[in-house]
């Protein structure tokens, strides 16, 4: 199996001016993807996606077993998508997709990273969701409480419930920021949780993964683990089959877009049925983390890089 680049591309996580590409542990997380790259014939070189140009990365960092080396112009021969999707981004993305085969896909990052396009496409599963215009919260606020969003934010941040039309305030521009119905919940019995959770679960390559996990908030109602929620592993057959159905209606949209990877997030509302909460192209794998686990984690870095190694034999 002959050795193939690929380029990790991020945003402001990678740094060039320091000793190691990442902060604090993470940079522990990515010498392991490095090493089971080998395995799969893959030599993977980690980058801000501003150093990408013309199928080829200006300087890269790679792990050579031993350290962290600083290397230029590196030609590629796939792309893992890491970094962020707005409006200043979405061009690059189809350009390297059109020059080297990537995941995922730029039209599936859209669809997951907008919040309306996920609505459009779910609506079944997902809560009435409507751009940030005063006029929109009024009418929903007649219902009861909405949750306000940034159109393609992720981590939880910027995201604030809202019970009266006193507390909202119209942004500049309403079309990058949406409102979604408030969606009650009790919690998740089947799983031992009280209150404010969100299950998260894991496809790669269309396949279901082990090490779901559901995520339960430190305080208030955000439950992301980069603010400080803590969370409990699920496994495949531990998931429940209403929850398994909406997966499958998602994989058999997201056919044509494999291989691939996504997360999609749920929560239980009080009757206890499955709620979309929001869907991910690039949810994150690691296990050098205070509640994340190294068997349950491994498996599924395998897996992404097994993914990887697909994508690029399908363009050969």
């Amino acid at each position: 199996m002959s050795e193939q680049n690929i380029a990790f591309l991020w945003d402001a996580e990678v740094e060039w001016n320091r000793e190691k590409p990442f902060e604090g542990e993470r940079s522990k997380d990515f010498e392991k993807y490095t090493e089971i790259a080998h395995d799969e014939g893959l030599k993977v070189y980690f980058a801000k996606y501003k150093w990408y140009s013309n199928g080829k990365l200006d300087k890269a960092w790679c792990w050579n077993g031993e350290n962290w080396e600083k290397v230029r112009d590196v030609g590629l021969d796939g792309v893992y998508d890491k970094y962020k999707f707005d409006n200043e981004t979405k061009d690059l993305k189809q350009e390297i997709f059109e020059e080297l085969p990537v995941a995922n896909n730029p039209e599936l990052e859209e669809i997951c990273k907008d919040k309306l396009k996920t609505y459009e496409l779910f609506s079944d599963y997902v809560p009435e969701t409507r751009t940030a215009t005063r006029e929109n919260s009024e009418e929903m606020l007649e219902d009861g409480k909405i949750v306000f969003k940034p159109r393609y934010g992720f981590a939880g941040k910027g995201v604030e419930v809202l019970e009266d039309t006193s507390e909202f305030n119209e942004p500049e521009d309403p079309k990058l920021h949406i409102i979604q119905r408030f969606v009650p919940t009790d919690g998740a019995p089947m799983f031992g949780v009280e209150g404010p959770h969100d299950l998260r679960t894991i496809v790669i390559d269309g396949e279901i993964q082990n090490g779901n996990y559901i995520r339960v908030p430190e305080d208030g109602l955000i439950s992301n683990i980069s603010r400080g929620g803590n969370q409990k592993y699920v496994d495949r057959d531990e998931l429940p089959e209403s929850v398994v159905e909406i997966i499958e209606e998602i994989k058999e949209e997201f056919e044509e877009f494999q291989p691939g990877i996504f997360s999609v997030d749920f929560m239980f509302d009080d009757e206890e049925t499955p709620v979309i909460v929001e869907l991910n192209s690039k949810p994150g794998t690691y296990y050098h983390h205070p509640v994340k686990k190294k068997e349950k984690e491994l498996p599924k870095i395998r897996n992404i890089l097994k993914m990887l190694r697909k994508r690029i034999e399908q363009d050969e």
